[in-house]
C-alpha cells in the first residue's frame, strides 16, 4: 500500500535552483509525528512526516511545481484520457472545495435540525415558528445550493481544460473562483451560527 507525502526536500535542476517535488513512498519508510493539537487545527492532520535515509526511485517523483507551471504532465505521454490532461493545481484543488461545499450543507443542515428544536432565551415561540429563522433557513439553503452549484461548473470547467494549454490568465481565474467559493462557504456558515 503506498500513499504520498510531500516533502520539503528539494531536487536541483541544472541551473541550480531548487524544485518542489511530491514522493509517493511506501507507509513503511515514513513516520507521521501526530503533533497537530491545538484547538480547532487537529483535524487538519498538518502533522510532520519523517523520511530518513530512503531511496525514491524516479518513478515515484512527482516534479510539483514544474507541472503547475507547465500543465505538462509525465501521464501525458502513458495515457490519452482527458484526466491526465487537466491542469493539475486547478484539478487537484477541486478535492480541496468539495469537503467545505459539503461541510456547509452540512452546517445548514445542522442549523435547520436546531431550529426544530430550540426555544430562545426568554422566548416562548419556537424558533422553528420565527420569520427571521425561517427567512435565514432558506436564504441560507439557496445560498449551498448555488454554492454547489457553481463549484460543479468550477469542476466543469477544470475538466474542459484538457484539451489546451492554461495559460496564466486562467490559472489565476481558477485560483479566483476557488477563493471565492470557499469565502462564501465561510460567510454561509458564519451568518448561521454568529
Amino acid at each position: 500500500l503506498y500513499s504520498s507525502a510531500a516533502s520539503d526536500v528539494y531536487k536541483r535542476q541544472d541551473h541550480g535552483r531548487p524544485e518542489y517535488m511530491m514522493f509517493f513512498l511506501p507507509r513503511t519508510l515514513y513516520r507521521i509525528v501526530d503533533e497537530w493539537d491545538v484547538v480547532g487545527l487537529r483535524g487538519t492532520a498538518s502533522n510532520s512526516v519523517i523520511v530518513q535515509e530512503a531511496f525514491v526511485p524516479f518513478y515515484r517523483v512527482f516534479p510539483l511545481e514544474r507541472i503547475a507551471a507547465t500543465g505538462q504532465a509525465p501521464g501525458h505521454q502513458l495515457h490519452s484520457s482527458p484526466l491526465y490532461r487537466v491542469p493539475f493545481v486547478p484539478a487537484i484543488c477541486t478535492a480541496l472545495v468539495a469537503p467545505i461545499v459539503g461541510a456547509t450543507r452540512a452546517a445548514v443542515e445542522e442549523f435547520h435540525k436546531w431550529v426544530e428544536t430550540r426555544v430562545p432565551a426568554f422566548r416562548t415561540t419556537p424558533q422553528k415558528e420565527m420569520v427571521s429563522a425561517q427567512m435565514l433557513l432558506a436564504k441560507s439553503t439557496l445560498r449551498v445550493e448555488i454554492l454547489e452549484r457553481e463549484a460543479e461548473r468550477y469542476a466543469e470547467e477544470v475538466m474542459s481544460c484538457a484539451d489546451h494549454p492554461v495559460g496564466e490568465g486562467e490559472r489565476v481565474r481558477f485560483f479566483a473562483w476557488r477563493a471565492l467559493l470557499v469565502r462564501e462557504a465561510i460567510t454561509i456558515v458564519d451568518d448561521l451560527f454568529h
